[in-house]
């Protein structure tokens, strides 16, 4: 059963409780914190260099200064892609995003592609994970100028993309890549 503290008097402050009792937690006449270990004491001062803005949020020292700690898996920003080719050359062509940067992972909600040759044969969406494209959505004899769109949740880490692959092309056919989610910090 829990001690009672009945009366606040010699008490007041921050307390903590040794196993028994409550104990008052001791401060110097410098307003340091006396820490007992054992049979040895110390006094130890405890500084915060740190600006004003960051005093909301988590924060760690990073060996030379205090940052302010990006979320582990959490929203750190949009992804929106566009990519484009107004020349694609005859037959087969491919057309890719970006890859997603080191320290980041992105989630990919919806990926579009569209061109405006009639001579198209198919138009295959996909992501590429560890440089093997993963399909998304094949459409064979697609329509031109309409948009041919995948949505769901597509995980990318660092050095994935997204890729519109193209064949039947004809020279100089236009092709049109878009993509979107959001990206994730990851702490390294």
């Amino acid at each position: 059963m829990g001690e009672i503290i009945q009366t606040v008097g010699p008490l007041a402050g921050v307390c903590g409780h040794d196993g028994t009792n409550w104990e008052k937690i001791l401060i110097d006449a410098s307003k340091r914190l006396v820490v007992a270990i054992d049979a040895f004491s110390a006094t130890l001062e405890v500084t915060q260099d740190t600006p004003a803005d960051l005093l909301v949020g988590t924060h760690h020292y990073d060996g030379t200064t205090w940052r302010k700690a990006s979320l582990g898996w959490g929203y750190y920003d949009i992804v929106s892609e566009a990519v484009s080719d107004t020349n694609l050359p005859a037959g087969a062509s491919a057309l890719s995003g970006p890859a997603v940067p080191a320290g980041e992972v992105w989630v990919i909600s919806c990926v579009g592609a569209y061109v405006n040759s009639a001579t198209i044969t198919s138009i295959l969406l996909q992501t590429i994970v560890d440089s093997v494209g993963v399909p998304l959505l094949y459409q064979t004899a697609p329509v031109s100028f309409q948009w041919y769109v995948q949505t769901g949740q597509f995980i990318l880490k660092e050095g994935d993309t997204v890729r519109v692959y193209i064949s039947g092309a004809t020279l100089g056919d236009d092709a049109y890549l878009r993509y979107g989610g959001y990206k994730m910090k990851v702490n390294l």
